[in-house]
């Protein structure tokens, strides 16, 4: 992208607003109107600011089918796990619930936490209709996992992208709800660039939709390549998405997010799930990226399962939101453990810096990696 055209739009482009129209005949010249948060008197603002951030949230979520085909698709969009429920999630969960990381609106910044979820409601995203939700994924919903399967590691690379793809689609809707609601910020270029990367980061992600369209109608498993893990015991914490790899193990550079350029960014898909007594760690990619990933594969496969640990703990709060916790886990951490899992969650938010991400094999005050439901059952009877 020119560069001009990354810290400015251009009257011709169509509307940073999502109206469907061009930038000079909506936005351009329009006025801020008074929101709602701005009437309500300065001592409750802050959570009259919150409720309208919410709102705008809201808004912003996006209720499609991403099969392929989606001319035959049949029931409502429904609310699919991106981690299976049954067999995953009610393992994790005490009660009913589980932990999900979660970012509020604070008084002058984001707030970083955690919070107890229904595990009906965990990792839940609107990108299937009931139909394919059912029969695509029916594979690993129904019979036991078996990661040698290239079908079975390709559907769960394909739901990590499914979730990837979503999110970046809402992530540029609400940057367009928020032109929407204040004009004026289309001339501001922090807003200009935010929006410029979400812009970005959907056409990046966008592009493996073809891949995986093909792959599946084709019944193509191979065209997604993985290398897994097992542990003999299952952890108490399960995660999947995709990520955009910055350094490799050895702290090399790879991918740079803050280019402004328009070639794709190479995408990893990964899962991690307890099931049946073991801990399975799937890491796939296109096989067209092979040369890419190579190095890095290598480098992951070599680690010893020390190493192999430090890295799962210094990676899931580095490149996923998607993380789910047991509840007695969580909160067996220290305010100290706590601390250090979200100054490397928080890294990218609080200062576009990925350093820390270059050196992802130190020692961690927190293990991810541990069965705590099981050691507290086994402590209780």
């Amino acid at each position: 992208m020119e560069l001009i055209k990354f810290y400015k739009f251009m009257k011709t482009e169509p509307c940073p607003c999502g109206s469907g129209k061009k930038y000079r005949a909506c936005c351009i010249n329009k006025k801020d109107q008074e929101l709602p948060f701005e009437k309500v008197p300065y001592k409750k603002r802050e959570g009259a600011f919150k409720n309208y951030a919410y709102k705008l949230d809201k808004e912003s979520k996006i209720k499609e089918c991403l099969y392929p085909n989606s001319d035959q698709c049949e029931g409502k969009i429904k609310s699919a796990h991106s981690l299976q429920n049954n067999g995953v999630l009610s393992k994790i969960s005490e009660n009913g619930h589980v932990v999900i990381l979660n970012t509020d609106y604070g008084k002058d910044d984001l707030i970083y936490d955690v919070k107890d979820e229904s595990k009906n409601k965990a990792t839940t995203f609107t990108g299937f209709c009931d139909k394919h939700d059912t029969l695509v994924f029916k594979d690993i919903e129904t019979k036991e996992i078996d990661v040698t399967s290239s079908k079975q590691c390709f559907l769960f690379a394909y739901r990590a992208f499914a979730l990837e793809l979503h999110k970046k689609k809402e992530s540029l809707k609400s940057r367009q709800q928020l032109f929407k609601a204040r004009p004026t910020l289309s001339k501001e270029i922090e807003f200009i660039v935010q929006y410029r990367y979400a812009e970005l980061g959907l056409n990046d992600v966008s592009v493996y939709k073809k891949f995986f369209d093909k792959a599946l109608i084709n019944e193509n498993y191979d065209m997604i390549q993985s290398t897994t893990f097992t542990f003999d015991y299952e952890v108490s914490m399960a995660a999947c998405g995709g990520f955009t790899l910055t350094y490799d193990i050895k702290g090399n550079k790879m991918n740079d997010i803050h280019s402004m350029e328009d070639e794709r960014l190479k995408t990893l898909f990964f899962t991690i799930i307890p099931n049946n007594g073991k801990t399975y760690f799937i890491f796939s990619w296109i096989k067209y990226d092979n040369a890419y990933f190579k190095d890095y594969i290598q480098q992951l496969e070599g680690l010893t399962e020390e190493q192999f640990k430090t890295y799962i703990n210094n990676f899931l709060p580095s490149y996923t939101e998607n993380l789910v916790v047991a509840p007695s886990l969580w909160s067996s951490f220290t305010k100290h453990q706590k601390d250090a899992f979200f100054k490397l969650f928080s890294a990218d938010f609080e200062t576009n810096d990925n350093k820390l991400k270059a050196n992802i094999l130190r020692s961690t005050p927190y293990d991810l990696l541990v069965n705590h439901v099981r050691e507290e059952k086994v402590a209780e009877s």
